[in-house]
């Protein structure tokens, strides 16, 4: 596996769990913020 993909893989990796841990965050606190 080259280095360039292995980076590529890693950095897509961080971009979806970024994502997904602000997705988690922000989701309770619009619910709290609604009711």
């Amino acid at each position: 596996m080259p280095c360039w993909s292995l980076l590529g893989f890693t950095f897509y990796a961080t971009a979806i769990s970024l994502f997904l841990f602000r997705q988690c965050l922000l989701a309770p606190m619009s619910r709290v913020s609604v009711q």
